[in-house]
């Protein structure tokens, strides 16, 4: 492991990020010899699931027009030390071990990610290993998005009263209530009094 630079304070999540991505790349053993792109974003799959959830995504260098590997953290992360677990395991994928066989999973096992090759966690000899980084980045600048909270409002239409004069003088008036498009297409006739209808004022 290479020396660790100064402490610093990421104004930007993505600042955090690619300096993440710069220091754990001292970990991994092999390589990264292209440009290496991170940001906050959603998987392309699987990231709201509560079966199988993806934390985690890179995009290989060769499906990029720039050549440049693609890393996305998922925005229900806001740990560091559960970021700087997902970086690493796509930092391994980023090195050219895409998908999840056995050089991938001994890798892992090397940089100390534990569980099932497909969604590692941090074990302690990661821990360790990453605790210096870690003093180096300081706080993750990100608030996590819980989904959960997301107020869904109904949609509903508008819909207007429409009467004719003689019946708002009536206890028991005919009233219709339309879309004020329709309304602006051809008022109805009344069938009680005859007359054309117009918008109600009450409503």
């Amino acid at each position: 492991m290479y020396p660790m630079p100064e402490p610093f304070k990421a104004m930007y999540r993505e600042e955090w990020l690619a300096r993440c991505v710069a220091l754990v790349e001292g970990l991994i053993d092999e390589p990264i010899n292209h440009d290496v792109r991170i940001t906050c974003g959603w998987p392309s799959r699987g990231g709201l699931s509560t079966a199988r959830r993806i934390n985690g995504e890179c995009w290989p260098q060769d499906v990029s027009t720039d050549g440049t590997s693609e890393i996305f953290v998922s925005p229900l992360l806001d740990s560091e030390l559960e970021v700087i677990a997902v970086v690493a395991h796509e930092l391994l994928h980023a090195s050219g071990l895409m998908g999840h066989r056995a050089n991938f999973a001994a890798a892992a096992q090397r940089l100390g990610l534990e569980g099932p090759a497909t969604a590692t966690i941090p074990g302690e000899a990661f821990k360790q290993r990453v605790a210096p980084i870690l003093e180096v980045l300081g706080p993750y600048p990100h608030a996590r998005l819980d989904p959960k909270q997301v107020a869904r409002k109904k949609q509903t239409t508008r819909l207007l009263k429409v009467s004719c004069a003689s019946c708002d003088d009536e206890d028991d008036p005919y009233i219709v209530r339309m879309a004020l498009a329709t309304f602006e297409r051809g008022a109805p006739i009344c069938p009680i009094h005859n007359e054309g209808m117009r918008l109600s004022n009450g409503e």
